[in-house]
């Protein structure tokens, strides 16, 4: 699969403290986490590199959709809120991030679906985050049915 590129193109570093997508007063405050059907991964975008975080298959649980279990690419978008200029900017962030992630697909012949239905507490807790890092959205990466 195209992990690496499909995460650099949404939220990768493109200068020294710049990424693809643009967040208010550069806060930097999502970052984005992977499930394929081998493990979970967070993704270091500064050194863009997939560090795993639990062995298994949690595509399931990425989502209340059927098909989720089954896409090799489920990424979870996930904000600090500490860091963000405020609420409202982290989720126009997150949409930059994912509107990246859908001009890479088309332009690979890749298919995506951004996705709202999820258990924000399931993810919280297998994610292991902070209580200042919040589950904003969900999108599913795939190769599309010939």
């Amino acid at each position: 699969m195209i992990t690496g590129t499909v995460l650099w193109a949404a939220n990768g570093f493109n200068r020294d403290d710049k990424r693809t997508a643009p967040t208010a007063n550069n806060r930097q405050e999502l970052e984005l986490y992977v499930a394929t059907s081998k493990s979970l991964y967070f993704y270091d975008a500064r050194n863009h590199l997939l560090k795993e975080i639990k062995k298994g298959d949690f595509r399931a649980q990425t989502g209340t959709q059927d098909f989720v279990a089954t896409v090799p690419l489920n990424l979870i978008f996930v904000a600090d809120m500490q860091k963000a200029s405020g609420r409202e900017y982290a989720y126009i962030g997150c949409g930059f991030v994912s509107q990246n992630i859908y001009l890479y697909a088309v332009s690979e012949g890749l298919g995506t679906v951004v996705r709202g239905s999820f258990d924000k507490e399931r993810l919280h807790t297998l994610l292991e985050l902070k209580p200042s890092q919040e589950v904003l959205l969900t999108q599913s990466v795939a190769f599309p049915d010939k």
